[in-house]
Order: C-alpha cells, then sequence, then structure tokens
C-alpha cells in the first residue's frame, strides 16, 4: 500500500469515528429528554441507528442496571439489622432481665389476725442507671396495711434511682383478717426509665400469701336437743394459736330471735348482753358460758353463731367463726299464753285485757307442787284494774298462782292440763311526754316449775317458759273547724254577716292532724262542699303537700306521704286551711247552713301494720269555731 492510499484510509476511519461520536451525542439528548421515541426502520437515519432497532423500538429513559437494585436492597437490609440490634440491646440491658423484683414474707407459717412481714427486692442487673423507680402494691381485699396504712388496697413507693448493680428494699407489715385456709394473691410492679432514653418499662411479679390456721379458734358446746322455755347452758371456748397476744379482739354471740339471755359466766361488755372483749395472751386457752331459754314450738330447730372480730383502722374484721345447730322438743310440762283467746290481738287505750295461762304434763309421771309466775310490763298498763285470784306483788309487777290459790297445781296427773287467768285494762291515753314515746307494747312473761323431774332430764326441776308481746295500734285524730273572721291565718273573708239568704258570704275551714303513738303513712283525708257552697282556690298547709279539689264532685281530698309519730301531741299538729263562698238558698231559712260535710281520715299504721282511720264532724254556719260570733249570727235569715 502507498503512502497516499494509508492516509485516505485513516482520514476515512476518523470521520467514521467523528460520525458515530455525534450519533451516540444524539442519542445521549434522545434520552435524557424524558420522553419515549419511536423510529421506522425506513427512516433517513443513518445505518448504525437502523441497525440497532427494529420496526418499532421503545426506548425507556432513565432505566438503570440490575446492580444498583441489588445495592439498594441489601442496604435496605443492612439498616433493619442494626434498628433489630439495638432493639435487642435496649431490651438486654433494660427490659425485664435489666432490673430484678423478689417478693419474700418473714414467717412460714402465716396465721389469720397475726402480723407479717413482705420484703420486696429491686434490683438493677444492667449497666445502666435505672431511674425514677415507683412500686404498685396491690393487696387482696384481706389482707391489711398496719404501719403508715389507711386501710388502701394499692400501695406506691417511690424508690428514685439505682445504680448499677445495686439494689433497694421496700418492707410491709401485713395482717390478713379473714379465711383460715386459704391463698391470697399479692402483687407488685416496677415502673423505671433509663438515662438519656426516657422510655418508662414495666416488670411484675406476684406472691402467693397462704394462710392456714386463725390467730383465735372458737368452739361452741350446746345440748343437740332442748325443750321449749326450759334454761340450757351454750359454753364458748377461744384459744389463742399464736406467739403473741391478740389484742383489739371480742366475740359476739348472734342469738335467734327466740332467745331470752338468763346470765353469763362472764360480764358482757354490752347492753345486748352478746359481746365479750378478750386479749389472750400467746398460747393460752379461755372460755365463758351462757345461760338462756327459747320459746318455740315443738320440733322446730334454731342456730346460735359467735364470731371472733379483730379491730384494724376503726373497722372489724372477722377472723374466725362457728354456728351451732340445735332442735326443740316437746316440753315435759308446757306453758302457753293467750290473750282474749288468742295469740294475736289488736288491742287499743282502754281495751279490756283477758289473758289466759295453758299448761299440760307431757311426761308419765305426775308433776308436784306446781307454781306459775306471770311478769307484766308494759307502760299501757292499769295496774290498779288488775281482776284475778292470783297473788300480785306490786313491786315487780308480778303475778303468782300455787296450790294455795289453784287446788290443782298441788299434782298435774301424767297427760293432766289446765289454765290459770287474769284481766287488766289498759290506759285510756298514750303516756306521751317526749317525740322519741312511741311503738307501745305490752308483755307477760310466763313461768311453770315443779320439783318434780322426769327420768332423762339433768335439772333440779322441770321448768317451762311462754311469753305473750302484743303491740298497741296507734292512733289519728281530725278536727274540721270554721271561722267568719279568720286574719290570724291570713285569710280576710267577706260577705253578708249575720248570714242572708241568696247573698254570699266567705268562710275559712282547718283541717287539723294529730298522731299519737306510731308513725302513719298513705294518709288521705277526704270531704265534701254543702249545698250552694263554692270553692275559691285559696289554700296553705304546712306540708309538702297541698289540697286539690274536683268541682265536678265538690270534693276535697288531700293526700299525705307520712305523718311522725306524737306529731301534734308534742309539737304543732298537721294543718291545712282552705277558704269558701257561700250563698244559702231560701230552703235553709231559719237553719246553719252544712259548709263542709264529715271528714274521713284514713292512713297505715307502720308499727301493727294495720289501717287506722278518724272522722271529723260536718261544719256548720251556726257551730262555729269562730270565738267573734254567734249561733243566732249563723242561721240563714
Amino acid at each position: 500500500m502507498s503512502l497516499d492510499e494509508l492516509e485516505k484510509n485513516l482520514y476515512r476511519r476518523e470521520q467514521g469515528d467523528e460520525k458515530k461520536k455525534k450519533e451516540i451525542k444524539t442519542q445521549s439528548q434522545i434520552q435524557s429528554s424524558g420522553k419515549r421515541i419511536f423510529f421506522d426502520r425506513n427512516s433517513s437515519l443513518s445505518p448504525l441507528w437502523r441497525s440497532d432497532f427494529s420496526d418499532k423500538t421503545e426506548i425507556k429513559p432513565n432505566s438503570k442496571p440490575k446492580w444498583i437494585k441489588w445495592l439498594g436492597f441489601a442496604s435496605l437490609t443492612a439498616v433493619l439489622l442494626a434498628i433489630f440490634s439495638a432493639g435487642f440491646y435496649f431490651w438486654k440491658s433494660f427490659g425485664p432481665k435489666g432490673i430484678d423484683l423478689k417478693i419474700s414474707v418473714s414467717e412460714d407459717k402465716i396465721i389469720v389476725g397475726v402480723p407479717f412481714k413482705a420484703q420486696i427486692d429491686v434490683s438493677n442487673l444492667s449497666g445502666e442507671v435505672l431511674k425514677n423507680i415507683k412500686l404498685s402494691i396491690s393487696l387482696p381485699d384481706d389482707l391489711i396495711l398496719l404501719k403508715n396504712g389507711n386501710g388502701g388496697k394499692v400501695i406506691t413507693k417511690n424508690i428514685g434511682d439505682i445504680n448499677p448493680g445495686e439494689a433497694s428494699r421496700e418492707e410491709l407489715e401485713l395482717v390478713p383478717v379473714s379465711g383460715k385456709t386459704s391463698i391470697r394473691l399479692l402483687e407488685v410492679s416496677a415502673s423505671y426509665e433509663f438515662g438519656s432514653i426516657g422510655s418508662e418499662f414495666e416488670v411484675k411479679k406476684n406472691k402467693e400469701i397462704i394462710t392456714d390456721n386463725s390467730a383465735i379458734s372458737l368452739d361452741l358446746e350446746t345440748p343437740q336437743k332442748v325443750f321449749s322455755g326450759e334454761e340450757f347452758e351454750t359454753l364458748i371456748s377461744y384459744q389463742n394459736n399464736s406467739a403473741i397476744q391478740i389484742s383489739n379482739a371480742s366475740i359476739e354471740i348472734f342469738y335467734p330471735d327466740i332467745f331470752t339471755f338468763k346470765e353469763s359466766s362472764s360480764k358482757p361488755s354490752n347492753k345486748n348482753n352478746n359481746v365479750w372483749l378478750i386479749n389472750p395472751p400467746s398460747d393460752t386457752k379461755d372460755s365463758f358460758s351462757i345461760t338462756g331459754g327459747v320459746i318455740a314450738p315443738a320440733n322446730s330447730f334454731f342456730e346460735i353463731k359467735a364470731k371472733v372480730l379483730m379491730e384494724i383502722y376503726g373497722k372489724e374484721y372477722i377472723i374466725e367463726e362457728k354456728t351451732a345447730s340445735l332442735s326443740v322438743e316437746p316440753s315435759p310440762l308446757s306453758l302457753d299464753i293467750f290473750l282474749n283467746e288468742q295469740k294475736e290481738s289488736k288491742i287499743l287505750p282502754g281495751d279490756n285485757l283477758q289473758y289466759t295461762l295453758s299448761y299440760v304434763n307431757n311426761t308419765s309421771l305426775g308433776l308436784k307442787d306446781t307454781i306459775i309466775t306471770a311478769k307484766l310490763k308494759g307502760e299501757m298498763f292499769n295496774f290498779s284494774s288488775l281482776s284475778g285470784n292470783a297473788f300480785f306483788n306490786s313491786g315487780n309487777n308480778t303475778l303468782t298462782w300455787n296450790a294455795a290459790n289453784s287446788f290443782p297445781l298441788s299434782l298435774i296427773s301424767p297427760g293432766g292440763a289446765g289454765s290459770v287467768s287474769f284481766s287488766i285494762q289498759l290506759k285510756n291515753s298514750y303516756p306521751i311526754s317526749r317525740l322519741n314515746d312511741k311503738n307501745f307494747t305490752v308483755k307477760v312473761s310466763g313461768q311453770i316449775e315443779s320439783p318434780t323431774v322426769p327420768e332423762g332430764i339433768t335439772s333440779s326441776k322441770t321448768v317451762s317458759l311462754a311469753e305473750l308481746e302484743n303491740k298497741i295500734s296507734g292512733s289519728v285524730s281530725i278536727e274540721a273547724l270554721g271561722y267568719f273572721r279568720d286574719a290570724k291565718s291570713g285569710f280576710i273573708n267577706s260577705g253578708v254577716w249575720p248570714l242572708k239568704a241568696d247573698f254570699a258570704t266567705e268562710f275559712t275551714i282547718h283541717w287539723i292532724i294529730k298522731n299519737y303513738s306510731t308513725d302513719v303513712s298513705n294518709i288521705s283525708v277526704n270531704a265534701f262542699l254543702g249545698p250552694g257552697v263554692r270553692w275559691t282556690g285559696n289554700v296553705k298547709t304546712n306540708t309538702s303537700e297541698s289540697l286539690e279539689y274536683n268541682d265536678r264532685t265538690q270534693e276535697i281530698s288531700w293526700n299525705i306521704n307520712k305523718i311522725l309519730a306524737t306529731k301534734g301531741v308534742v309539737g304543732d299538729p298537721i294543718e291545712a286551711v282552705f277558704q269558701v263562698e257561700a250563698t244559702p238558698s231560701i230552703l235553709f231559712l231559719g237553719k246553719g247552713l252544712p259548709l263542709l260535710g264529715k271528714t274521713s281520715l284514713k292512713a297505715t299504721d307502720e308499727f301493727v301494720g294495720e289501717d287506722i282511720s278518724a272522722t271529723a264532724t260536718e261544719v256548720l254556719t251556726n257551730d262555729l269555731a269562730d270565738p267573734t260570733v254567734s249561733k243566732d249570727e249563723g242561721v240563714v235569715k
């Protein structure tokens, strides 16, 4: 090849390289424009371009190589792993294993009613300072905090900060107060923060507190069977099972209503004779007995209950209780009391009461020298009216029958029966002088005894008791009083006076209610206006309930919810005042005009549980309670 040909070839190659560069530059400009461009194979593009495209080729701008995508995925995975590692680190350092919470108790054997100590240890097992540590302690209902406690069930303790490797201890003095054998759950949670992070963490722990005994054990000893009216003994034994003296404790006995207390070997601490204060030293036993009797039907059952109570922060808790069940056997010598031949009898002041004491010998043995006594109790008894063949002791209001005044009592044959009786009158009025003089009753307590003792009865004599108490019904009174001049009540009446036919005159009528010895409820008062009498609508009452008037029937009604006992007897009565206008017709010439018909009152006696009633006479113009007018002025002219 000559030198000239070599130059030409080199020149053509350089031109081709420059042209190709221009085409590549053009392609780059197209891609950077962000548009999709389609080329036709038959277009006048350079062969270089035509060779790289099919008939229609889509160029996607911003297409990335695959290695860039893989690089992004790897970066994201690395970030997630870093976050997981950091979270695991914090959980490891400051989670449950960063703090240790332990609960322990000072006693292996926990006794109901005896204090014990619970220790709560908080330890920092992490490598960082744990800040603002707070304990929350939840106590069950029957676990009481003693020192610095107020009876609350959630206790909060602020511990503060604990350095790495250090610990803090909180001590509680607690006492279980019920349930001889039971499991209680002491719940403790600790919340804390970690230094600069400021996040709060919490760990919880529970501790079972198991009790298997009471500080004071209790036992009741009674006969399984008793006779109605016969006295029997109940022995109450108690023991301190702890190593400390128990204080602020008491034993309370719950008698049935049919039980009558007579005496006890240890003096009770209350008037109801059913509470005894005890302070037993450690590991000691003691006891006391109660004597009494029941009056109940044969073959019935009753219970006597005893409870040991402990006072903490002014509240009493039951730490032990026992119940004894007894049955009532037919008495060998039975006694029963009747009033007017009945057990239940409605009685009122002034009534004459006829009492009968009936007895039966239920044994196969004759009972000699029998004595019957009846003790009378009640403010309403009029002892001066007492009648009967018994000996009467006015010092203790007791009647006595024996063979001297009732010969059949000298020997009551097997299966024999008999009775004694007396009568007495009630006072005519209730002895009310104070607000609480209410709910009067009369009671007769009877006893029959014989020195003859049937076989199988461990007693020095055969005894039976009986009792009858009756409620005295209450009483309510109502007055209806009319006035022409009544400025004192706030009404100014006008009209023609003396009364004149076909002319109108105004009057006021007062309803005055007095209640005596019992609370009454659902009181209704009703009356009708007389002929030619019109309701004016002017009313005053000293109760929250007002009067109602039915203009179609001319009936006035007053409904009162409740009136307390002694209202009006002690203090002011219940009163309503209303105004009417009367226009008498000529039919009443020479007569008084009835302003108001008979007033009726009905109510419920809450003490006796029966309905009671009262009435007031009609109000006439010629029979007003107004002292400023005469009867003749009230006659229609």
